[in-house]
């Protein structure tokens, strides 16, 4: 699902914590549909929390 190591800890680290997580790597934000069905997380975009 995701290729990078460290995108890896990083999702798997908020499924652990069960929160969402915002982020700004583009590998984890075009996989947000995918994570949210599999893994119950919610995948926010920091660049757009900070314009809202």
């Amino acid at each position: 699902m995701i290729p990078g190591y460290i995108d890896c800890v990083i999702v798997a680290t908020a499924v652990a914590a069960n929160e969402d997580l915002v982020t700004e790597a583009s590998l984890i934000i075009r996989q947000r549909e995918k994570i949210k069905e599999r893994c119950g997380v919610n995948v926010l975009c920091f660049n757009q929390l900070i314009r809202a």
